[in-house]
Parts: C-alpha cells; structure tokens; sequence
C-alpha cells in the first residue's frame, strides 16, 4: 500500500502549499496541462484513499514537530537560568577625545557577542532590545523565574513526602500511647468532643 514517488511528492506539496493544484503542478511537472484539468486530477488525487491516509500522517507528524516537549522545555529553561548578560555582551569603554581640559573623553560601550548572534537559543534568551534617548536598553529573561519554572516541573518544591508520612506515623502513635495510658477513657472523650464539635451543622 506504499505510494509512488510522485504521490508522495504531491503530499509534500500539498502540505507546504495547502493547494492541490499547486502540488500537483509540482509533483506531476503539469505546467503544460490546462487549469481545470489540474483541479480535476489534483481533486482525484486527493479523494484517493492511500493519499489521504499518508496526508493525515504527515499532518500529525508536523503537528507533533510544532509542539514543544517537556525536555525541550526543561532545556530552554536550563539555558535562561545559566545565561546571564556578560555571556552575551561584551562590555568596553571607547576614547572619543578630549575636554576642553584636555582630560579624555570615555564612552562605555557594549555589543552582542558574535557567537550568540549565529544561535537562535542564546538570542531567545534576551527579552527586550531597546534604543532610547540614554542610550541601548537590554534585557534578560530573569534566572530567577527560570529556576522556579524548573522546580515546579521536576517537582523540587514539593514537601519531602518521607518526612510528611514520618510526621504521621509519630503522631498516630502518640495519640495510640495516650489513649492505652491511665486516663485513656478521659483522653477518649476529649478526641471524640473534639471531633464531633468540627462536625458541619
């Protein structure tokens, strides 16, 4: 049930295109042929059962692709969180000349560093590029947030469950001690007027 060469390149097409008589065009090379049979054999096509199963497969593939996953997540997070402005920008001053007391003049001055300019990743990193009267304005995601973002999803903010479930255990025994020790039946009735006070109603 595999599809010929050319059918799989008309569903190439018509996924980059979303036009049929345009993929077909491609797939076919029917420049020649005139429109209306292009639509006919491009809607044929279409209505072919192998085709639109394979479309539907590509379809949900490229779907898939376009979604960002938890590790891709966790990197880009990583990545915010490591980064900070001196590994993007280089910093440095610039003499432009003299006062008129012939002290130098010195401009500080920054750029972004080749490197991070050819990885997409990097760049991602800055969130707001700025020019203003006082000069180049940039910014950073924050770390901070980045780090916090990654604690909730590996769940490093959540209680120790060990030391929760230790803190049960002593505490059930304690109660277990005070209601077999002299005055258990006192003890008793204290836990259950307490109790039946917390009753809705």
């Amino acid at each position: 049930m595999s599809l010929t060469p050319k059918q799989e390149a008309f569903c190439l097409a018509y996924l980059e295109t979303g036009n049929a008589s345009e993929a077909y065009r491609r797939a076919y090379s029917a420049e020649k042929m005139k429109p209306e049979s292009i639509a006919v054999a491009a809607s044929r096509m279409l209505s072919n059962a192998k085709v639109a199963l394979r479309l539907s497969g590509l379809r949900e593939r490229s779907e898939t692709a376009a979604v960002m996953g938890r590790q891709e997540a966790l990197e880009r997070l990583s990545m915010m969180a490591r980064t900070s402005l001196s590994d993007l920008v280089e910093f440095g001053s610039h003499e432009l000349g003299e006062d008129e007391n012939g002290n130098p003049i010195i401009q500080s001055a920054w750029k972004i560093k080749d490197s991070v300019l050819q990885d997409p990743k990097q760049l991602a990193i800055i969130s707001e590029l700025a020019a203003s009267k006082d000069g180049i304005k940039i910014k950073t995601h924050s770390p901070l947030q980045a780090i916090q973002q990654l604690a909730k999803m590996q769940g490093w903010d959540r209680p120790d469950l060990e030391l929760d479930l230790e803190a049960k255990r002593l505490a059930n025994e304690r109660a277990r001690k005070e209601l077999q020790g002299p005055g258990a039946g006192e003890s008793l009735v204290s836990v259950l007027s307490e109790l039946i006070s917390k009753l809705p109603g």
